[in-house]
């Protein structure tokens, strides 16, 4: 097969980095950052946070967004500011976060996953 893999191949691979890029920002800024210890926040949700918010939102970009925005910027802009206001909200009510480190958080962790994806897909 020559060029480039098919587009539910490339998702598969963008999920996964995304997934594991967003979840190992999230615990490095909650440990090492705020310093928030495992009895406020365990360890498997902040697992179950990065995987569910990467898992949640990607497809609707991938999938569903291209279809209403046609222009890649638009698209890219539009998509992304989404994605880091659900995933914002997704960590205010569910690691109930004040809203200034839920966006924080969503703003750092979806800057390294683009930022690793434009250099790895």
């Amino acid at each position: 097969m020559h060029g480039h893999p098919p587009y539910e191949v490339q998702f598969l691979k963008a999920l996964g980095i995304t997934v594991a890029v967003e979840t190992v920002v999230l615990f490095l800024i909650i440990r090492h950052w705020l310093k928030l210890p495992r009895s406020t926040l365990p360890n498997a949700l902040l697992f179950f946070s990065g995987v569910y918010c990467s898992s949640a939102t990607l497809p609707y970009l991938w999938f569903v967004l291209p279809h209403f925005l046609e222009a890649y910027a638009l698209f890219a802009i539009v998509g992304e500011l989404a994605i880091f206001l659900i995933e914002a909200t997704f960590y205010y009510f569910v690691l109930r976060l004040s809203i200034n480190r839920s966006l924080l958080v969503s703003a750092l962790c979806n800057l390294a996953s683009v930022l690793v994806g434009y250099w790895t897909i």
